[in-house]
């Protein structure tokens, strides 16, 4: 049973079709699902590594001017960010690790795996949620490094 998300994950999903469970999507390819729900297995990675998915939002919503569809970084060092494809109140949520995105294409959203996810939104969305992440995975990386800078 997964109850912490991981670098492994390409894509978590919930929607109609999955009856109310997670599908996850590995980098083998391999799908599982679980019925902890997306949000709270980045909540439970987040408490894990000392914070909280509510602390990392506002702390987005704050620094970076983002209302909504809001990315999660869980490590910026390996570049391990979650993008929301739907609004957190909605049923079904789709959420993307920017590590594996390489293309939106025909409705498709195509990972480096070479596995594809069919997603009917539109292609300058999803550009914009993925360049989001990599912006807000950036900016916390070189907070992180000036940080270093200054410790003696």
């Amino acid at each position: 049973m997964i109850d912490t998300v991981s670098n492994d994950i390409v894509f978590m999903k919930r929607d109609w079709n999955s009856e109310g469970k997670t599908e996850i999507m590995l980098k083998n390819g391999r799908m599982i699902t679980t019925e902890i729900d997306p949000e709270k297995l980045l909540n439970q990675t987040l408490i894990y590594l000392g914070s909280s998915i509510k602390a990392r939002r506002t702390t987005a919503k704050k620094i970076f001017n983002i209302k909504q569809f809001i990315p999660v970084v869980i490590d910026s060092d390996i570049g391990m960010t979650f993008f929301p494809l739907h609004k957190q109140s909605d049923y079904c949520r789709y959420y993307i690790n920017s590590y594996y995105f390489l293309d939106y294409t025909e409705q498709q959203i195509i990972f480096t795996n070479k596995t594809r996810l069919k997603i009917s939104l539109p292609e300058a969305f999803v550009r914009r949620q993925y360049e989001k992440s990599l912006s807000m995975m950036d900016s916390q990386r070189k907070i992180r490094e000036q940080k270093i800078n200054y410790d003696f």
